[in-house]
């Protein structure tokens, strides 16, 4: 009798595991789900903590540094290209991602560091654009690039397709050429004689 009891009673714990199992299966794929979004969520804030701890420095060392600049600041600003390439290198950027961030081209950008030593010329919006960007930092100069790339979707317009119409003209027969003669030409052939 003894071993009937102990069958039952085992027979009992597998199918008491079982159930067990059935109900608690989903529930663990759940709990696997929401911890995979929160250890996503603590990078998130880990990373956000980071930006915005180097936008506050940038904010303290611009109020440091004074107000913008005025109008007439702005007009006596003088930029040779050396100065330009040395910003755009500390900010350790490419040609075309200063250039996005000084709203201009990189063919722009190019020109302005070729002139070296030599004072370039630069119009009112370039010139606000540059005058904003002094004392930007690299990582402060990513974080901006990366608001510009958000704000701004570039669309690329569509080429025109451009279509050649040829004229019709009318066929002209043609006359069949003669085969050289192996050796010298007729005109070899009369200079000699």
């Amino acid at each position: 009798m003894s071993t009937v009891i102990q069958a039952l009673k085992n027979e009992i714990q597998r199918l008491a595991k079982k159930q067990i199992k059935a109900f608690a299966a989903p529930i663990k794929k759940d709990v696997a789900r929401l911890k995979r979004i929160a250890a996503a969520l603590k990078g998130n804030i880990a990373q956000l903590q980071k930006q915005s701890a180097v936008l506050l420095d940038a904010e303290a060392r611009r109020s440091r540094m004074g107000p913008a600049m005025s109008e007439d600041e702005l007009a006596k600003l003088q930029l040779r290209g050396a100065a330009v390439r040395k910003m755009r290198k500390k900010m350790k950027l490419t040609q075309q991602e200063f250039a996005k961030l000084a709203g201009t081209s990189p063919v722009s950008v190019g020109k302005w560091e070729k002139a070296g030593r030599k004072q370039i010329q630069l119009r009112g919006e370039s010139k606000k654009s540059l005058a904003k960007l002094i004392g930007v930092g690299a990582q402060e100069a990513k974080l901006l690039l990366e608001r510009l790339a958000e704000q701004k979707p570039v669309a690329k317009k569509p080429a025109p397709k451009t279509v050649k119409v040829k004229k019709a003209e009318p066929k002209k027969a043609k006359k069949a050429k003669k085969p050289a003669k192996s050796g010298k030409s007729k005109t070899k052939a009369a200079k000699k004689k």
